[in-house]
């Protein structure tokens, strides 16, 4: 049954996430065990599509939360992440409140939405169906990422829709649209990172990707409570760094 990626928001624990864009289920299903509260999927900038999607989400360890950024906000790319077994779904480049009730809207059975009925993996192929119908809309999160200086200025409004669980900043794609691509730590992209946990509404969480570990701990005083602290990628490029300088050091 879908795990409650929603509540788990709500509550305002703190989970501690990784961004997955290699298409390996051994090592979805390593970080899975690591630790990590969840993983973020990631359609849009991967090569991951739907069929390898569905791979991966079976080698989450039943103690870790999985959600997908979808490429678009289309019916055909929501229906078919949640249909594999998201428990979540992040939306990019959310701007407006209208933007931000159609994602909402894909993400809700009606009457709280319109999203389609499948019978696939996430509903048991028919066998948990009305077991998962009961709590999807509970359960699912609803997630929009905050990448530009129009979506910063209509934080409030957009966090204010029912049914958006949490705003995701985007730094990098925030930087590019103000003209300092790049500059993720310029006094501008700073400016909003730590205003938005005082203008969103209280019951929406806040995300962020860094790695930098100075960094996650102002982002969590600052009160984001759905961090992304890595990428698989870079991961596995630092371990092999450190593996072979560690090898070359003691082969002196």
């Amino acid at each position: 049954m879908i795990k409650p990626f929603r509540t788990s928001i709500q509550s305002g624990q703190q989970l501690n996430g990784l961004l997955i864009t290699v298409p390996s289920p051994e090592l979805v299903e390593i970080v899975s065990t690591a630790g990590f509260d969840w993983l973020f999927f990631d359609l849009e900038h991967s090569a991951m599509g739907i069929e390898t999607l569905q791979k991966l989400l079976r080698c989450v360890s039943d103690s870790c939360l999985a959600a997908v950024r979808v490429p678009e906000p289309s019916p055909a790319y929501v229906a078919k992440v949640l249909d594999a077994g998201a428990e979540g779904v992040i939306f990019p480049r959310i701007s407006t409140e209208e933007q931000a009730r159609k994602a909402v809207a894909l993400c809700k059975y009606p009457p709280l939405g319109n999203r389609g009925v499948g019978l696939s993996r996430a509903q048991g192929y028919g066998n948990t169906f009305s077991e998962y119908l009961k709590v999807a809309n509970e359960r699912i999160a609803c997630i929009l990422q905050i990448e530009d200086e129009k979506g910063a200025r209509n934080a409030s409004q957009i966090s204010a829709v029912e049914g958006v669980d949490a705003l995701f900043v985007g730094p990098y794609d925030l930087s590019m649209s103000m003209g300092i691509p790049g500059e993720v730590a310029h006094n501008s992209i700073k400016k909003i990172i730590r205003n938005l946990p005082e203008v969103v509404s209280d019951h929406t969480g806040l995300g962020i990707l860094t790695a930098d570990m100075a960094l996650y701990r102002e982002y969590a005083d600052l009160g984001y409570n759905l961090i992304a602290c890595g990428i698989d990628t870079q991961l596995i490029n630092n371990g092999a760094k450190k593996l072979i300088s560690s090898v070359k050091n003691t082969a002196k």
